[in-house]
């Protein structure tokens, strides 16, 4: 899979202006708040509309506003999990990873049996007739990862997923997410503010700042030669 967004998006007095260039690895996306962080998951997702530029994975345009071609979220193969997992409380877990397939022109029966193999993979099967208040919240966050990762997106967009997770389970989820991105090669661009999420499931490691990419590379690479007091901090914890 290849992403290449060249793109700028103005909101108020906030200007975001980025060309970003990503194959098959998981990218770390770090920044100080206001940085600019979930506005680029955002457009990439389709949740905002570039003025300029362009977004295409692999051959596939998704916005060009000089072509005018926008396609809507649900027409882009990307999968999102936010912090907040927003499953529908009135949905099992399995239903819940369903919704999006049936939407997609999945039938009944093909949906629930994508849903039970997600459920499966992410260890919580036993959880598939749970509503997400008996949920625990890594529980809540599987269901989010498994109802991203359902319709095989190719590029798979996470804004801080282990934020409202205790230090043992945040571990844990993330280890976990770590070996199914790379067992099903999904491309990953992960916003987060722990280096642990970081050491854990990352290859290469973005800086935005003010809206720009302030720096690029490895976490080794970024560590030994940090371009702003940011990632320093950073590693302060």
């Amino acid at each position: 899979m290849t992403l290449h967004a060249a793109i700028k998006v103005e909101a108020g007095s906030f200007s975001l202006e980025i060309d970003l260039r990503i194959g098959d690895e998981v990218v770390a996306v770090v920044g100080p708040n206001g940085a600019g962080k979930t506005t680029l998951l955002r457009t990439l997702a389709g949740l905002i509309a570039i003025q300029s530029g362009e977004i295409v994975i692999d051959d596939l345009i998704v916005d060009r506003p000089d072509t005018d071609v926008f396609l809507l979220p649900e027409a882009r193969p990307i999968g999102i999990a936010f912090q907040d997992y927003l499953l529908f409380p009135h949905l099992t877990a399995s239903e819940n990873i369903a919704f999006g397939l049936r939407a997609s022109g999945h039938g009944r029966r093909a949906a629930k049996e994508i849903a039970e193999h997600w459920l499966e993979r992410l260890g919580i099967v036993a959880q598939s007739d749970s509503l997400p208040s008996a949920l625990s919240g890594g529980q809540q966050q599987r269901v989010a990862l498994a109802r991203a990762l359902a319709r095989d997106p190719k590029l798979i967009l996470l804004d801080e997923p282990f934020a409202a997770l205790d230090a043992a389970t945040r571990g844990e989820v993330s280890d976990e997410l770590s070996i199914l991105l790379r067992t099903v090669g999904t491309t990953a661009l992960l916003v987060t503010h722990e280096l642990r999420d970081i050491e854990r499931v990352a290859d290469r490691v973005i800086v935005l700042e003010g809206g720009r990419c302030v720096q690029t590379g490895s976490l080794e690479e970024l560590r030994m030669q940090p371009a702003t007091p940011f990632f320093s901090a950073l590693q302060r914890g």
